[in-house]
């Protein structure tokens, strides 16, 4: 009898959970990767899901691996309760053949966490670092921004032609000039000077060149053009090689 109460208070218990929209968790870690600056923010997380277990979603300290391209590196997670999480910050190396860095996240490794769920547990992306920098460039880039065929991205807009520059640095830039040169019949050519100003990391601005020389005063046959920024070398930028783009407009 005694034992026929027990089993008849635990169903009731059990009952009053899912009739109260309690449920028993397991822990799930999970991991990211981003990028601030000279550093790569590693964040491990656990987001418990509904289970039959009785471990309320916490998760023992753990294992993860980061591997940034051929370099992997251990982290060591602590204790996780639901819905919690633990970050990390590391140095993006500093090696300057670095071009494109790619990143693997791999969290629960030495499988500590019972009930995780695996298939998410390698987080993979990659990042593109300044030209010739590594992780020791925190500088400007500016370049002239290119149609997909590599040629100078511009429009007519009524007496002006619209080109852009961009920053693809991980600085701001600084107040600097262009030079915008059509290449007219005969050889001759015409310059034009533009400012340019404070450009963002990752922004784009837009350079105004009046007149628009080859709609006004079309020369003979095609209308080839160049776009040059920091002329006057004010700039302290990680690539030097890709401040000069040509296009043009067939005649």
């Amino acid at each position: 009898m005694k034992k026929l109460i027990l089993v008849a208070m635990a169903f009731a218990m059990v009952s009053q959970i899912f009739a109260q929209g309690l449920i028993i968790m397991k822990p799930d870690l999970a991991g990211r990767v981003e990028r601030d600056g000279d550093e790569l923010v590693i964040t491990v997380f656990n987001e418990p899901l509904p289970s039959n277990g009785t471990s309320g979603g916490n998760a023992r300290a753990s294992v993860a691996t980061l591997k940034l391209n051929e370099q992997t590196q251990t982290i060591q997670v602590p204790a996780l309760g639901a819905n919690t999480s633990f970050e990390k910050r590391v140095p993006i190396p500093s090696d300057p053949n670095i071009i494109v860095l790619k990143v693997t996240l791999k969290v629960n490794t030495t499988n500590t966490v019972q009930g995780d769920v695996l298939e998410n547990n390698t987080f993979t992306t990659s990042f593109k670092l300044a030209s010739g920098t590594g992780g020791g460039g925190n500088r400007a880039d500016l370049t002239p921004v290119t149609f997909e065929g590599g040629n100078l991205n511009t429009k007519v807009v009524g007496a002006h032609r619209i080109a852009y520059v961009k920053n693809e640095g991980r600085k701001p830039s600084t107040l600097s000039k262009a030079r915008f040169t059509y290449f007219l019949a005969n050889g001759q050519k015409q310059e034009i000077l533009l400012a340019i100003p404070v450009v963002p990391p990752g922004e784009t601005v837009e350079l105004r060149i009046s007149p628009n020389t080859c709609s006004s005063f079309p020369p003979s046959g095609d209308c080839n053009f160049m776009l040059e920024v920091d002329i006057s070398d004010t700039v302290n930028e990680s690539d030097e090689d890709n401040n000069a783009i040509r296009g043009g407009d067939a005649g």
